[in-house]
This record gives C-alpha cells, structure tokens and sequence, in this order.
C-alpha cells in the first residue's frame, strides 16, 4: 500500500452525520459550551453523565462511569460520545472495547471538528495516531505477525503521521502570516474574543456594521476582520473564534491565525459574563503584550480583574475606551491659503478629528490623530509651507 492516502479510518472514530448523543465527564460537570458545541455538530443531546472522581489510567474515566455510558448507550441508541476531558490514543482504543459501537470524541476533538481548517489537520493528525494504535493492537493479537516487526499498515501509518505532522506545520505558518501581512495600513489592530458561546460578533457587527457568523459557539470559524474607527483612529478589528480557558496547547496549535490576531493586536476586547471575562483576560495578559478591555452585560461589575470594565451593548462608550488606550495626539496646525492647503484640509477631515478651524490671515487648525501617524502629517504640513505643534 502506498503512503500517499489514508484508506478510511476504520472503528468508531468516523461519527455518523446526526443521531443522539451523550456527553460525560469525570469533573463534577460539563461546562454549558461544550454541551452545545456537540450539538452545533448535528447531533441531538439527550443525556449528560458526570461524576467527580478521580482519572483512571486506562480510560481516564472511572470504571463505574463506564458501566453507566455502557447502559446508557444502549437504552438511547447513541451514536456519539462527547468526553469533556483528555484522551490519549491508547485510552480511546481501550474505551472503544469497553463501550458499544458509538463515535468518540474527547474535548479536543469536539474543538477541532467544530473549528474546521487548521483544526480539522489537527483532527486528522490525532485520528491517524488512534489508528495506529488500533493497527498495532490488532498485529500483536494477531498470530501472523509481519517480516518487518511493525507491520504493514502500522509503517504505513508512521509515515501518514509524518505527513500530517509536515502539513500541520506549513498550515500554522501560513496562516500566521497570512494575518500578519493583512491591513497593515490602519492606525492600530483591535482583536475581540471571548468564551466560546460569548457575544463576540454581535459587538462586532455593531462596531462596523458587517454581518457576522454568530451561529453557534467558535463562531466565526477563523478570524474575520474589518476597518471602523474609535475616535481619530482607523482600526482594523477583528472577530475571532471563542477561547477555551487557560488557552492549553491542544487549542492555540488549532487557531494559528487566531493566535497571530491576537499577538498583532494594540488592544483586545474580551467579552463574556463577570465570571469568564475575568480568568480569559488574565489569561491574555500573561501571554499577549496588548491593552486589555473586558467587556461585560450592561449589568456586570464595574471592574474585572482591575481593569474598568465597559457595556457591551454601548458601541459609543466601546469606542471611547479604545479610543483612551490607543496613543493619539493633538496637533495645532497653521497653513497658508492656496490650492495645496484647500487639499490638505479636505484630507484632514478625512483621516483625523479635526477638532477647531478658523479661517483668518492663515488657516488654523486643532486635529487629532494617530501618535504612528504624525510624522506623515508632519511632511504633508511642511509641503505646503505650512507649521505645526504637538500640543498633548
């Protein structure tokens, strides 16, 4: 067999397109989003299980809640299973002949289906190494073991491995760049997150007046990006995919261009309740050099994690605060009359607030503007013979 495709991965791991579904964990509860992500896949929930015990190393669930999943699998004729915690390959191998024939899913795998892209060769990435197992297992139960050692299918899928790994790589890195390249014209880059189910379109939408994907947790899938203002700034703000907290490895490897959104970033709203905007805006913090704004329900505290929090729902006091974090300066101008004027003032009231104008012996004004762009404003002052003074 060769090594350039992956025949069709074989066992539970290729989920029907709908049917009933359960979720479980061995955490004392599954968290709201998780319950809806598996349902944003097509399937209809119809019972959590979870228990607060301790892992079990080979299925990383206990025992009794095996048992519990076994029956209900059977009595609701599931055919997928949601498990709000970390599986390694072997472990889903092991449940898979512990339970009945149902599709598996740990929480990375419900993400990176639900994401797509990026996530999507993660996905693969982790079905090929479960495969493996599989085909390993199966060659050392087996009495005709192959001349080489490994075995056929199990060499073929070593080098499977190695391709995706490859691929993964050169997905990362070009998404990064992707973003990194783009809108790199405006004043600033403003980057909006949040939670996964968190209303981070919705303020988007508001601020620039697009339509966003909202339908459903991580949505937008990838970082969706469009120009606005916040006082004299033109910004380029972006919508990205909701964040699991603590952000672990599995999530930032799967949203490279999301990540990039972030890190290029002068400032970040993170928007959510008063009680998830906290953890995810230090999380921020500690890892990302931006300014930080949560954003909350009109009825939310008034700080969070010592930082002034804003209304969600009021775009103008949004825009403010973005405004007061982002550097600007103030600038009196004096021009002399002319055509090379009248087209500079028609260019100031184009990309800065201009703030006070009168029209006597020479042209005055008061503007403000970016801080990054006043040596541009500057030049195109001294080219009309004309003077300027930063006043701020």
């Amino acid at each position: 067999m060769g090594c350039g495709t992956l025949p069709a991965v074989t066992g539970a791991q290729s989920p029907p397109p709908g049917g009933p579904a359960l979720v479980t964990s061995r955490s004392g509860s599954v968290p709201a989003w998780f319950e809806a992500t598996v349902e944003a896949l097509g399937y209809d929930l119809v019972a959590t299980l979870s228990v607060d015990e301790p892992k079990h190393g080979r299925y990383n669930l206990p025992p009794g809640l095996v048992d519990r999943l076994t029956d209900r699998i059977r009595e609701t004729g599931a055919v997928f299973l949601g498990i709000d915690e970390r599986l390694h390959p072997g472990q889903v191998v092991d449940l898979e002949t512990a339970l009945p024939s149902v599709a598996t899913r740990d929480r990375r795998g419900v993400v990176w289906r639900r994401l797509g892209g990026v996530a999507a060769e993660c996905l693969s990435l982790r079905d090929c190494r479960i495969e493996r197992r599989r085909a390993a297992r199966a060659e050392r139960d087996s009495a005709d073991q192959s001349p080489e050692g490994g075995g056929g299918r199990v060499a073929h899928l070593d080098r499977r491995e190695q391709e995706l790994r490859t691929s993964l790589d050169r997905r990362r890195q070009e998404a990064r760049e992707r973003v990194g390249a783009a809108y790199d014209g405006v004043d600033a880059r403003v980057t909006v997150v949040g939670p996964p189910t968190a209303p981070t379109t919705a303020l988007w939408a508001a601020l620039t007046g697009e339509t966003g994907d909202a339908n459903g947790p991580f949505r937008p899938a990838g970082p969706t990006t469009a120009v606005t203002t916040a006082g004299p700034h033109e910004i380029a703000l972006t919508d990205t995919p909701g964040l699991v907290e603590g952000l672990p490895d599995w999530y930032t490897g799967a949203v490279p261009a999301t990540l990039a959104a972030v890190e290029h970033a002068r400032a970040v709203l993170v928007v959510g309740s008063s009680g998830t905007v906290g953890p995810l805006c230090r999380a921020v913090d500690d890892r990302f050099e931006a300014d930080t704004i949560p954003a909350v329900p009109p009825a939310g505290p008034a700080t969070v994690a010592g930082r002034e929090t804003v209304d969600v729902t009021d775009t103008v006091a949004v825009r403010g605060r973005l405004a007061a974090v982002l550097p600007s300066s103030r600038v009196e101008l004096s021009l002399p009359y002319g055509d090379d004027t009248q087209a500079l003032v028609s260019w100031l009231h184009d990309q800065t607030t201009v703030q006070d104008n009168s029209y006597d012996q020479r042209v005055t004004l008061t503007v403000a503007l970016s801080t990054d762009r006043v040596a541009d404003l500057e030049r195109r002052v001294a080219a009309v013979d004309g003077e300027c003074e930063r006043v701020d």
